[in-house]
C-alpha cells in the first residue's frame, strides 16, 4: 500500500461488522468524501455552536470490504483526519453526568454518552450575551449632542421659513413633522453608511490579517440593534429641535384654533384665514365648484345644496358672500344648518378677511357645535387647497367670474 508492505494480523467478518454502530448510530468504517463532500465542506466551515444546535445528520460509510484498519499512527502519516473519539468511562460514578455536562459546557461539539442500554445526545447551543453596552453610553451620548447641535443649529436658520409656513396655514405640529423628516433621513443615512463602513473596514483588517483570527459576524441581530440605536438616538435628539419649531409656529399660548360660544342657534366668528382682494372673486368661483361637488350623492364629511354667491359694492371696497345648506355627517344626527362665508375687506393693504355665520335648522345643539369643527377644518383645508393652485388653473377661475357673479343677488349685510 503506497509503496510499502503490511503484515495482515487478521480478517474481520464483513457481515458482522456491518451491523456494528457507533453510538450516533453510524458505522465504524471511514465517510465516503467522494459523495459528501458538500456535508463535510459545510461542517468544516459553519461555526460549531450553530452546527451542535441543528439535528444531526448521518453519512454514507465506505463498504466494509473495501476497508483496512491501520496503526493510528500510520494514518496519521498518511494524512488521515480524526473524526471521531471514543472514551470509556465508569457510568456507575454518581458524578458522571455531571462532569459530561460540566464538559459540554465548555466546548462547541455534539457528544453521544452510552449509560447502560441507551445513548443520549449533549450538544451546545451557542447563546449571545451583551456586555460593554455601558462602554457604548459615552458615546451615544456625544453622538446625540451633535445631532442636537445639528437639528438646533436648522431650526435657528429657518426661522423665516417656520413664519412662512405658519402664515400658509400649516399646523405647528406639522412644522415639527418637517424636521422629524429630516432626522429620518440623517437617520437613515448614517445607518446605511455606517454599516457600509463596518463591513469595508472588516474586509481591509481581514485582507491584512489585522484581526489575529478575530471573526467578524456582521449579518447578525447584533447589526441590527445597532442600527435600531443610531436611529433612536437620532429620533430622541430631534424631538426638542421639533417641539421648538412648532412653538416658534405659534409663539402665544393657544395651540389651536378655539370657537367662541354660539349665541342660540346663532354662530358668528373670523375665520383664520385672510387673502388679497384680487384674488377673492376667483377663490369664490373656486369654493362653489368645490361645495357643488358636495352634492347629495357624495359621500363625504357632509352635503351641501342651494350654493349661491352674491356681492355688495355700497362701500369703497366690494364684500363678496358665499351662501349654502349643509347636511353634516354622521347624516343620522339630523344636523343641518345655513352657512355663509363673508369676504370682507380689513382696510388695510387691500386684505379681506372671511366672517363665518352658522345658523342651526335641526339637530341638538351639542352635537351641532361638536361636528362643526370637523366640518369648519374641511374649509380650512379647501381654502389652504387655493393657494398651492398653479397660477393657470388660478387664471381659469377669473376668467368665470363675471359670468359666476353675473346673476348674484346683492349681498344683504
Amino acid at each position: 500500500l503506497y509503496g510499502e508492505e503490511y503484515q495482515v494480523i487478521g480478517l474481520f467478518d464483513s457481515a458482522a461488522l456491518k451491523e456494528v454502530v457507533d453510538l450516533d448510530g453510524e458505522r465504524l468504517t471511514p465517510v465516503d468524501t467522494v459523495k459528501d463532500a458538500g456535508l463535510i465542506t459545510r461542517e468544516s466551515t459553519e461555526d460549531p455552536r450553530a452546527l451542535a444546535a441543528t439535528a444531526v445528520e448521518t453519512f454514507n460509510h465506505l463498504e466494509v470490504i473495501n476497508t483496512l484498519f491501520l496503526p493510528y499512527e500510520r494514518v496519521r502519516a498518511m494524512d488521515g483526519r480524526l473524526r471521531s473519539i471514543a472514551i470509556a468511562a465508569d457510568a456507575d460514578d454518581p458524578e458522571f453526568v455531571q462532569r459530561v455536562e460540566s464538559f459540554m459546557s465548555r466546548v462547541a461539539l455534539t457528544l453521544f454518552v452510552g449509560q447502560g442500554d441507551r445513548v443520549v445526545a449533549y450538544s451546545s447551543i451557542g447563546s449571545t450575551e451583551i456586555s460593554g453596552a455601558g462602554q457604548l453610553l459615552v458615546p451615544v451620548i456625544i453622538a446625540a449632542l451633535i445631532v442636537l447641535n445639528t437639528m438646533m443649529g436648522a431650526v435657528y436658520e429657518r426661522v423665516r421659513e417656520i413664519g412662512i409656513y405658519s402664515v400658509v396655514g400649516l399646523a405647528p405640529s406639522h412644522i415639527g413633522l418637517l424636521f422629524l423628516a429630516e432626522s429620518t433621513v440623517f437617520a437613515t443615512f448614517g445607518a446605511v453608511v455606517g454599516y457600509a463602513l463596518g463591513q469595508i473596514a472588516h474586509l481591509f483588517m481581514l485582507q491584512y490579517g489585522l484581526l489575529a483570527g478575530l471573526t467578524l459576524n456582521y449579518s447578525s441581530l447584533s447589526a441590527v440593534w445597532a442600527t435600531v440605536v443610531v436611529i433612536g438616538t437620532v429620533y430622541l435628539s430631534t424631538l426638542y429641535p421639533a417641539r421648538m419649531a412648532a412653538n416658534m409656529a405659534v409663539p402665544d399660548v393657544t395651540r389651536q384654533w378655539q370657537f367662541p360660544p354660539p349665541a342660540g342657534d346663532h354662530w358668528r366668528f373670523d375665520f383664520p384665514f385672510t387673502v388679497g382682494g384680487a384674488e377673492v372673486p376667483s377663490m369664490y368661483v373656486y369654493l362653489k365648484s368645490v361645495f357643488a361637488a358636495y352634492g347629495e350623492g357624495s359621500i363625504g364629511d357632509f352635503i351641501a345644496r342651494d350654493v349661491e354667491l352674491s356681492v355688495t359694492t355700497d362701500g369703497p371696497e366690494p364684500s363678496y358672500a358665499i351662501a349654502m345648506r349643509t347636511w353634516l355627517a354622521p347624516y343620522d344626527l339630523g344636523i343641518s344648518q345655513q352657512v355663509r362665508l363673508l369676504a370682507t375687506p380689513t382696510g388695510e393693504h387691500h386684505i379681506y378677511k372671511i366672517e363665518t355665520h352658522i345658523e342651526r335648522l335641526s339637530g341638538d345643539v351639542a352635537s351641532w357645535q361638536r361636528m362643526n369643527r370637523k366640518f369648519l377644518n374641511v374649509l380650512r383645508k379647501r381654502f389652504l387647497v387655493w393657494r398651492t393652485l398653479a397660477p393657470g388653473i388660478r387664471q381659469g377661475y377669473q376668467d368665470e367670474v363675471e359670468k359666476a357673479f353675473a346673476g348674484a343677488e346683492p349681498l344683504a349685510v
